[in-house]
């Protein structure tokens, strides 16, 4: 969850020499996002479907030392994407992520270091808001470049829901329940121009 916006940082490693930079990116729409997770019954996976059709954003960072310090750059996700394939599942899950009050999943990158044209493992600092509740986390992401101006970036994360103040989800007056502990994966095919 923290994914998006450091994957974003990542994919600018040619650009950084400038002490302001605005970096005009595109997430294609062939991009990812997942969570997965378990219960004392069985597994789940719930993927955002269209989650990003050509998101343009305006990335805007500054050069400090050796990484880089970003302002307002960030995106979200629409958590009503969310489908994990069974009705009662994917409605259970927007129920816990509180899509009615809080309709986005939201991730801000603050920092990011070790970025390197080319393939790279950096990290980043980046703030995820689930459910009203934001929390900072340092992430490490892959990136490969594809070509020039392209580039894909991974990222795949553990975090604790009780974090984001939610209670993992239960089924059949309890007897099913969702462990707290899910799993991010995020692949940003990016296009920098």
């Amino acid at each position: 969850m923290k994914i998006m916006s450091f994957a974003i940082g990542l994919a600018l490693a040619p650009f950084f020499a400038k002490a302001q930079t605005i970096q005009r990116v595109t997430i294609q729409p062939e991009s990812h996002f997942s969570l997965s997770g378990t219960s004392n019954i069985n597994s789940f996976r719930c993927v955002m479907e269209n989650a990003f059709s050509n998101n343009q954003l305006n990335v805007c960072y500054n050069q400090e030392e050796d990484q880089l310090i970003f302002e307002k750059t960030g995106f979200h996700l629409a958590v009503e994407k969310f489908d994990c394939g069974n009705a009662k599942m994917t409605h259970d899950l927007k129920n816990a992520l509180k899509a009615e009050t809080y309709p986005k999943i939201e991730f801000e990158l603050l920092t990011l270091a070790g970025l390197k044209a080319g393939d790279c493992e950096p990290v980043a600092e980046s703030v995820i808001s689930i459910a009203g509740q934001a929390n900072k986390y340092l992430l490490k992401y892959i990136v490969k470049q594809i070509s020039e101006d392209q580039y894909r970036i991974y990222l795949n994360a553990d975090f604790n829901m009780t974090d984001f103040g939610i209670a993992p989800p239960t089924a059949m007056m309890g007897i099913v329940k969702v462990n707290e502990m899910i799993s991010i994966n995020l692949i940003l095919n990016v296009v920098m121009k």
